[in-house]
């Protein structure tokens, strides 16, 4: 769950839990020989990732606040943070904008943000509001293939959820 195979199966990417990372490897398509690409810093415990069907993008699930989910009492509250990962091309511009209430890109090194668009998909404080809105420690997630990455359904698995999948 914390490795994820492009589309394409040339590349390989892989979650750092604890050092808030996605390594991100070229796979030898006869040896299966893994040459390091690059890596994407992320704002939080990596803990799941899939590869959108666009080849490109990696949908990474984690949690700002880890040690919650090791804590009994507040594990099934722990908050979850899902972003999309996307390289940019020499042909693309920085256009991609994060609305979330906690941008992840302020929080990243300025030399990531040249090569990767890091847009936050998804954000919960864990705890669930009076409106029933809050999902706690997300741990996977996917999007619809048929649409873009912005416009396709979101789904999210809760790794202590009561509620599932939403």
């Amino acid at each position: 769950n914390g490795i994820a195979l492009s589309p394409t199966s040339d590349d390989v990417a892989i979650a750092s839990t604890s050092l808030g990372m996605v390594y991100i490897y070229t796979r030898h398509p006869i040896t299966n020989k893994l040459t390091y690409k690059d890596r994407v810093h992320v704002p939080f415990a990596t803990d799941n990732l899939h590869y959108h069907e666009d080849g490109r993008t990696i949908i990474a699930a984690g949690h700002p606040q880890a040690l919650e989910i090791l804590n009994p009492k507040t594990r099934t509250s722990s908050p979850s943070w899902i972003v999309a990962i996307t390289p940019i091309t020499h042909t693309e511009a920085i256009s991609a904008s994060d609305e979330a209430p906690v941008p992840a890109t302020p929080l990243l090194p300025a030399s990531q943000i040249q090569r990767y668009t890091i847009i936050t998909l998804f954000q919960s404080s864990g705890k669930i509001s009076k409106r029933g809105r809050g999902f706690p420690t997300s741990s996977t997630a996917m999007i619809d293939s048929r649409d873009g990455v912005r416009d396709g359904a979101l789904f999210v698995s809760g790794l202590y959820a009561d509620e599932g999948v939403i």
